[in-house]
């Protein structure tokens, strides 16, 4: 048993295990990405704060203004930094990735303008999230979820001994060069066993959110804000009355705005219902543009538990996020101890095909 379950480890580790190397490396990139962007690309974010901020439909307006005809926005994102610009995404027709403008809250000056493609934090994201191949590729990374769970199971059933596990322990985190590699793939596995089976887990539960589809019937509570959908076009002046008539608590601790879409001709305010850190509690609304009229509204603290399992726990525990600091350095770890264990399991994988090609006569 164990020796099947050594070579499906070992098989699947070269193969499946690049895809795991991928998700671990680019979820290295975007652990520290909302403190470490403004730093590595401080012309598009750094302004001087101000003493208040210009309602938000004036920046709306602005964005569109300069953007263009062409160009639509699709999402505003506003910062817990008094001294950062709010991120504005759009869309170009025909373009594979959307752009970001980033513009002063304070006067409504736009900042600066990139393309996704050349924002390293974007990438990752991209890669991180879907593989950039969209919704079917969500999907692709949250079986690569599964896969993970696997591998960590796997590993620690195959390293574990029949006996004399104390000195199994000793020889594995034992500090000598002879067989360095494989200490290093096996001790990495174990120190780092449990955070990557969180990792695992969670993932897989934000991409498909079982914990929300299977307790919402059982519990008879109406769909969620985030599967609230309809198909139609919205012109600028319906998204602006949107943003318009949007309340001062939504504006103050404005998380994001997500405009009409080609998939979804509804727009989505949220916000902080304490600050703008949406652990500290979320409202969400959905709002039909051609009447402006709120479809539904959700209160993280009033409304059903299923809706925010994933937001205020699944989700955070991923990132890290519910632990604090704390909690996002040891899954940052936990990233880098993958990328290493990839590496690691790819050398000693080599090194004994090698030796089993030597002794072949």
């Amino acid at each position: 048993m164990k020796k099947a379950i050594y070579k499906i480890h070992k098989y699947s580790g070269v193969t499946l295990g690049f895809l795991l190397f991928l998700l671990a490396l680019s979820g290295v990139g975007i652990s520290f990405r909302e403190e470490l962007m403004p730093k590595v690309y401080p012309e598009m974010f750094h302004i001087t704060s101000g003493t208040s901020y210009l309602p938000l439909h004036e920046l709306y307006s602005n964005a569109q203004k300069y953007l263009g005809v062409e160009k639509k926005i699709t999402n505003i994102y506003g910062s817990e930094e008094t001294d950062e610009a709010y991120i504005v995404l759009y869309k170009t027709p025909q373009a594979i990735f959307p752009g970001m403008l980033t513009i002063n809250p304070y006067s409504g000056d736009i900042v600066g303008e990139m393309s996704m493609i050349k924002n390293i934090f974007a990438i990752a994201l991209f890669m991180h999230s879907n593989f950039f191949l969209g919704k079917i590729g969500s999907y692709f990374v949250g079986f690569c979820g599964l896969v993970l769970i696997f591998f960590v199971l796997s590993g620690i059933y195959i390293w574990l001994p029949q006996n004399h596990l104390r000195a199994k322990l000793l020889r594995t985190f034992a500090l000598t060069k002879l067989h360095l590699v494989q200490r290093l793939h096996h001790s990495l596995g174990l120190v780092f066993s449990l955070i990557l089976l969180i990792s695992a887990i969670t993932g897989f539960l934000t991409v498909f959110d079982l914990s929300y589809y299977l307790m919402r019937p059982l519990q008879g509570q109406t769909t969620r804000v985030d599967d609230f959908e309809r198909k139609s076009e919205c012109t600028f002046d319906e998204q602006k009355n949107v943003v318009q008539s949007i309340t001062p608590l939504m504006e103050k601790n404005l998380i994001s705005v997500h405009f009409c879409s080609a998939k979804n001709g509804l727009m989505k305010v949220s916000y902080g219902l304490h600050d703008r850190n949406f652990l500290n509690g979320y409202g969400r609304i959905v709002v039909d543009p051609k009447t402006n009229k709120v479809l539904q509204e959700a209160n993280s603290e009033k409304d059903p538990s299923s809706w925010n399992i994933k937001r205020l726990t699944i989700y955070p525990l991923h990132t890290g996020e519910y632990l604090g600091l704390f909690g996002r350095i040891i899954v940052f770890s936990s990233g880098l101890a993958l990328v290493i264990i990839f590496f690691t399991g790819v050398t000693l994988f080599i090194r004994r095909r090698k030796m089993h090609q030597s002794l072949i006569p």
